[in-house]
């Protein structure tokens, strides 16, 4: 079997109609230049995304910086997470590969599951009364 398509029948110069060929993908909708951007390229966008909401926790040690950096790498990360899950879906649906967009689904939600759980840790440690001082008997003993 030829996976271009059917051969096309040998050349008879008495055959004014020759017998049409397979239909060809380089004028299928979405293709090319200008079309709609390919599951691919939403997979990709949501690698992007979601590894720049990793990145923001670089700067989660500056003062200001870090307050916008942590919310803007959440906003990445949901961001991330939702291209991820969305090129996901798409590439099931096609049989395509799914592997770039799992890991744009990976990595953001993996992050979103380590803010809730930072956060968590924080509102129990609050509700606990336990601050820096709670841990000031380990690290300066008497």
């Amino acid at each position: 079997m030829n996976p271009y398509g059917p051969t096309p029948p040998p050349y008879d110069p008495g055959n004014n109609n020759p017998a049409p060929l397979a239909p060809s993908s380089y004028g299928a909708p979405g293709g090319g230049m200008g079309g709609p951007p390919s599951d691919d390229t939403m997979a990709w966008v949501g690698v992007a995304l979601s590894s720049a909401g990793w990145i923001s926790c670089c700067c989660g040690f500056v003062p200001i910086l870090g307050f916008i950096a942590g919310l803007g790498g959440l906003a990445l990360s949901v961001a991330g997470t939702i291209c991820g899950y969305l090129a996901w879906q798409k590439a099931k649906q096609q049989n395509t590969r799914t592997d770039i967009a799992l890991v744009g689904l990976v990595l953001g939600a993996t992050r979103l599951a380590l803010v809730v759980v930072l956060i968590g840790v924080v509102i129990v440690a609050m509700i606990a009364g336990v601050g820096l001082a709670g841990f000031e008997q380990y690290t300066h003993p008497h």
